[in-house]
């Protein structure tokens, strides 16, 4: 992202689309058609491709994220300080968590697993699932 005209605003997701993995299975293309709303200017439809790793959460229609947006119709999902995308943020739930756990006296049950499971992991293993031959 170069230049200095760019804003953000918050976008709601209209459609997702999970792209071809690329480099190797490493990474994958997620296609996002998002309504930005703008607090200075009129709603717009945008395409957003993000390139996000495996365990990134996948958005769906409905969901809300915040964007960058130049007014020549590029369109960037601003993941710094999102909890779905910021892996830093994400470390420190997770040691949130754990610390929580470590605070427990012993003999105290762990959290069900069952109920632990990642919803985005949980529809990207459908996905996956979805286009094995």
């Amino acid at each position: 992202m170069f230049g200095r005209n760019w804003q953000e605003a918050d976008a709601k997701v209209v459609a997702a689309e999970i792209g071809e993995a690329i480099q190797g299975g490493v990474l994958m293309n997620a296609v996002y058609v998002v309504d930005v709303s703008p607090a200075d200017a009129p709603a717009f439809r945008a395409r957003v491709e993000n390139v996000q790793a495996p365990g990134i959460t996948i958005l769906e229609a409905g969901d809300t994220v915040r964007v960058r947006y130049d007014g020549k119709g590029r369109v960037e999902i601003v993941e710094k300080g999102d909890p779905r995308f910021d892996t830093k943020v994400m470390r420190v739930e997770t040691q949130s968590r754990l610390d929580a756990l470590m605070a427990q006296p012993p003999g105290t049950p762990a959290p069900d697993p069952a109920e632990e499971v990642d919803p985005d992991m949980a529809k990207l293993d459908a996905l996956l699932r979805d286009e094995q031959p």
